[in-house]
């Protein structure tokens, strides 16, 4: 089926066409994400119309290709499947949900352009959120990096939280870093990986891990509020609101050039 399919200069146009689009609308994306975390939807209605022109195009000027549909069909059922459950869970944003659904109407399957001898599965949206995972996975060790850097300087990193579990600190040093409370409406895109409270006068921290995209900006209005009406110094551990668009852009690359990290890992663990 591939062999009939590259016999069509036409595929090798669109497939060019896709991987253009794709790639310039993703950089775009991504540059707005870490500029203001915010991207319009006019991204995704462009990425979206592309897609849907250059699938009917395919469907009308290309026969023989009915698994190839069926493979499309899998492909973007799985992004729409992902996409919400993720959104819905809050570990994606908006935008992000919206990104893998359109890719998968504009490229729900590797381009048959074969830049090396490497073979991975054939659905884009899977590799690219696979690599995106090991992108965000290799920031964890980076954090992880620091944190014990600071600490062989001499900083004490749970001076106000010795009380806490180890588990909870693990995470904190894999997620977060400290900064001082003060500065902490100085800095844009974090979040508190701790929850403060005035109790009888008194002031009580504890860790509070953040799960999700949203519950963080709460309890960040909250910490606001206590340290407007109380004099709370020291550091606070925080959190960055990931770009994740960053780390997708990156996974889109690789999965073009060569296919799914992950997968491919599996298989060479496998042989």
């Amino acid at each position: 089926m591939v062999e009939k399919l590259t016999q069509y200069p036409l595929r090798i146009i669109l497939d060019f066409l896709r991987i253009a689009i794709s790639i310039s609308l993703f950089l775009y994306a991504s540059w707005e994400d870490w500029k203001t975390r915010e991207i319009t939807d006019k991204v995704w209605v462009i990425m979206t119309t592309c897609g849907v022109i250059l699938l009917t195009i395919e469907v009308t000027l290309i026969s023989g290709i009915g698994l190839w549909l069926i493979l499309v069909a899998i492909s973007i059922l799985f992004s729409i499947a992902i996409g919400f459950t993720l959104f819905y869970l809050d570990f994606f944003g908006g935008a992000d949900s919206k990104a893998l659904i359109a890719l998968s109407i504009l490229m729900p399957l590797k381009p048959e352009i074969k830049w090396f001898n490497i073979e991975s599965h054939p659905f884009i949206p899977i590799a690219v959120f696979n690599n995106s995972v090991i992108g965000a996975t290799l920031m964890a060790v980076g954090i992880l990096t620091y944190n014990i850097a600071r600490k062989i300087e001499g900083e004490t990193l749970f001076e106000d939280l010795k009380e806490e579990k180890l588990w909870k600190k693990i995470l904190v040093l894999l997620t977060g870093y400290k900064i001082p409370i003060n500065k902490l409406k100085e800095k844009p895109f974090i979040y508190p990986l701790e929850k403060i409270e005035i109790i009888k006068g008194n002031i009580k921290r504890e860790i509070k891990i953040r799960i999700g995209i949203t519950t963080g900006e709460e309890e960040l209005e909250k910490i606001f509020k206590i340290i407007e009406n109380n004099s709370i110094t020291g550091k606070i551990w925080v959190t960055p609101a990931l770009p994740m668009l960053i780390f997708m852009t990156i996974g889109l690359l690789i999965s073009i050039m060569y296919g799914d990290i992950i997968y491919l890992l599996v298989l060479s663990l496998k042989g």
